[in-house]
């Protein structure tokens, strides 16, 4: 399978995964401090997908209403050939940012903290049963997108080893 084709599958795998998961669901989809308490049978998806969470580096505007996004997106790419194997590696990121006014829940709980947790503890299940390569995080960093949306951004390595591409390369010679 196409590297990009490979990331296509991959990212979509994620978002199938946020989209499924009644806490992530919860704290991205409910503008308040107690989304947690909230009905999940509430949360219109399509909304969700539309609104909360991206493909790509979607970067509000400081005076867009308060809300709760997922980003998840490709940063850097390289191909690198070694051992008699083909690699392909990316950077994967993972932004999990919140409007200001939204970081504390009623409950205490931080609402970043959360859902960082959630995707890190998930992600490195995903890795074995649909992430297609070696999902591995490598860092977490803080972001502030502007004055009013911050968060943090989870950096995973996806690295791809593939025989068949070395095998193609030795024909060609």
């Amino acid at each position: 399978m196409a590297v990009y084709e490979t990331l296509n599958n991959n990212v979509n795998n994620i978002i199938d995964f946020i989209v499924n998961n009644d806490e992530l669901k919860l704290l991205l989809y409910y503008a308040d401090s107690e989304a947690l308490s909230k009905s999940v049978g509430n949360v219109d998806i399509s909304l969700l997908l539309k609104n909360n969470i991206y493909p790509y580096a979607n970067i509000p505007d400081v005076n867009d209403d308060a809300k709760s996004l997922i980003n998840i997106y490709m940063y850097n790419g390289k191909n690198a050939g070694r051992d008699n194997v083909f690699q392909h590696t990316i950077q994967m990121f993972v932004d999990v940012i919140c409007h200001e006014t939204l970081w504390k829940l009623d409950s205490g709980i931080i609402r970043t903290y959360k859902m960082l947790d959630v995707l890190d503890k998930n992600l490195s299940v995903l890795e074995t049963d649909s992430i297609r390569g070696n999902l591995s995080h490598i860092d977490t960093v803080y972001i502030s997108y502007n004055k009013k949306f911050c968060g943090y951004r989870l950096i995973y390595t996806l690295s791809n080893h593939s025989r068949e591409c070395f095998d193609w390369l030795e024909e060609k010679e």
